[in-house]
């Protein structure tokens, strides 16, 4: 399972001991990182795991590393329990700062994190013997493919996915040849066909209201967690001194 020439098994075992649910807090860890990222309590348990190996890439490693998108979401979710990170894990078990630092946005950093993110894929092959789980660590493409995320009060909106192009294409169509059965199959008119003339335009409006918003899902984790970053929000962590990085602008 280890392969790399700078394995640190004493460093593995303490980061693999390192517990970041509290077994007396009602609402733990876990708990809190699938609920912001929508995903099951078994996912949520799956990607801790993998953020612990990207933070042991970091500590072994001479070169930047960067988090998948759903590693990065337990990184985030670790910092605010500040204590626990700093102290717990910095401090006391990697025994060196981890900074998460934002980057500038841009062309020039995108094309920089793109191969960071490439190098650290080859890193994990390296220190794991073993591909990254693809439902926890995406590809290049679509890791950096180009998002819109939002936080949402789930109490006072609709969430909905938003339908592709070809999607509403067929949608299209198909309200097109119902509409012309209807009118052929009735003489030209009938009360049913003027209903379904009007529920599409009403649905359309519907989702426009304030209290209701219609909202596109970018990437996911894969187990239907919600995901975050952009083209211009990329992520990397690591470096020669073993502080990391990842954000956006």
């Amino acid at each position: 399972m280890w392969d790399s020439p700078s394995v640190d098994l004493a460093l593995w075992e303490k980061l693999d001991a390192f517990e970041l649910n509290d077994p007396y807090a009602p609402f733990p860890f876990s708990a809190r990182l699938a609920r912001e990222n929508g995903c099951t309590q078994g996912h949520a348990l799956k990607v801790m795991r993998e953020y612990k190996k990207f933070l042991y890439l970091c500590c072994i490693s001479n070169q930047t590393m960067a988090p998948s998108d759903a590693v990065d979401q337990a990184w985030h979710v670790h910092l605010t329990y500040s204590h626990s990170y700093w102290v717990d894990l910095c401090q006391n078990t990697l025994q060196k700062p981890l900074h998460h630092i934002s980057t500038n946005g841009g062309e020039q950093e995108a094309a920089r994190f793109h191969q960071t993110y490439e190098n650290t894929l080859q890193q994990y092959v390296t220190a794991f013997g073993k591909e990254p789980p693809p439902d926890v660590w995406e590809d290049v493409t679509e890791r950096f493919k180009k998002t819109d995320f939002r936080r949402v009060n789930l109490t006072k909106h609709l969430l909905a996915r938003k339908l592709g192009p070809f999607s509403l294409l067929w949608f299209g169509l198909a309200w097109v040849l119902v509409n012309l059965y209807l009118y052929t199959a009735n003489g030209g008119g009938h009360l049913l066909s003027v209903g379904v003339n009007l529920l599409v335009p009403g649905l359309l409006l519907f989702l426009k209201i304030p209290d209701v918003t219609f909202i596109g899902f970018g990437g996911n984790w894969g187990s239907g967690c919600g995901g975050s970053g952009s083209a211009d929000n990329d992520s990397g962590c690591g470096g020669d001194s073993g502080c990391g990085g990842c954000g956006g602008d």
